[in-house]
């Protein structure tokens, strides 16, 4: 969810992906699919890599000046 990408980017983390979520504990389990959802704001310029984004979300990351790669 955005908030939990604002969290990181507070934290100074500008690039986030799946090793990232799993290195902070936010994924717990490896080999899920990752998809970033709208719950929240962002306001931090990140740069996101997904399996997958709902509409929502990719319009706040790139209104915030971020970036999301669909991998």
């Amino acid at each position: 969810n955005l908030d939990t990408l604002q969290g990181l980017a507070d934290a100074g983390i500008p690039e986030i992906d799946y090793a990232v979520l799993y290195e902070k504990r936010i994924i717990r389990e490896k080999g899920k699919l990752l998809k970033v959802l709208g719950r929240g704001k962002l306001s931090a310029k990140v740069s996101v890599t997904a399996d997958a984004a709902s509409a929502s979300a990719k319009t706040a990351i790139e209104k915030a000046g971020g970036t999301l790669n669909i991998a």
